[in-house]
């Protein structure tokens, strides 16, 4: 009798663990800091993770929230100027979308919303488009300088449970805290989440720069004016034609 209360108890221990596995997913992520110095160039990172194999995974990775101005130039007088600067708040610095599975042309409204991304293809981050033209040009601005997706990448499968995707940061990424968000989708719901988070940061003298120039711009805006007419004055002295 003890014997079969044991194997039946066994029996019900090993269902638990099976139905607690049913839905899980973990991950992680090659690189927890990129170190951007003078000579980085950018820098491709990967993250890989299991999940269960019913899953459909799609990922968001941002960059830290900046405020950008879209100037407009004109020309006036023969001479092109910026005017009517439109100002973009709280922006992603940095924004990529990977799916595992084919998302076609567009996602259900509900789940670009909880996914903070646009409904369509190339799947962009929310922005407000209170003035289309500008909007448009940030867009163009972020894409050429692969800031932002012109395409949506895949997550590649290995086997049932493997996963794994890569996202190219480049050069010209901000300094900061990124997030890395992978969501278990069915249908329209958002089933389960993992986030994970990197780094970008500088040392030495290039984390001296960008230490001042956020603590003190009005200084580090004077200075560099005064940095740039000492260097012309230089190179104008150094080539003169009656030295």
């Amino acid at each position: 009798m003890n014997l079969r209360k044991t194997i039946y108890q066994l029996i019900l221990n090993l269902l638990w663990v099976q139905s607690s596995f049913a839905n899980y997913m973990i991950a992680d992520i090659s690189a927890h800091t990129l170190i951007k110095g003078v000579d980085f160039t950018g820098r491709e990172i990967s993250i890989s993770g299991v999940s269960d194999s019913n899953s459909n995974l799609i990922a968001v990775i941002k960059g830290p929230d900046q405020d950008y101005n879209v100037w407009r130039k004109k020309k006036i007088g023969g001479i092109w100027s910026k005017h009517n600067p439109h100002l973009f708040k709280n922006i992603p610095s940095y924004f990529f979308v990977t799916s595992s599975y084919d998302v076609k042309k567009s996602i259900p409204d509900m789940l670009a919303y909880s996914l903070g991304v646009e409904s369509h293809k190339p799947f962009l981050p929310s922005i407000k488009k209170d003035n289309k033209s500008f909007y448009l040009e940030l867009i163009k601005i972020k894409q050429k300088a692969n800031l932002y997706p012109a395409s949506i990448s895949t997550i590649e499968k290995v086997g049932k449970q493997i996963f794994r995707f890569k996202a190219y940061i480049p050069c010209s990424a901000s300094i900061g805290k990124y997030t890395v968000d992978i969501y278990k989708v069915n249908g329209n719901v958002i089933k389960d989440t993992i986030q994970l988070q990197f780094n970008i940061d500088n040392i030495g003298f290039d984390r001296a720069i960008t230490v001042f120039s956020n603590r003190h711009p009005l200084e580090y805006g004077v200075l560099a004016v005064i940095i740039a007419l000492i260097t012309g004055s230089l190179v104008g002295f150094l080539f003169r034609k009656d030295r």
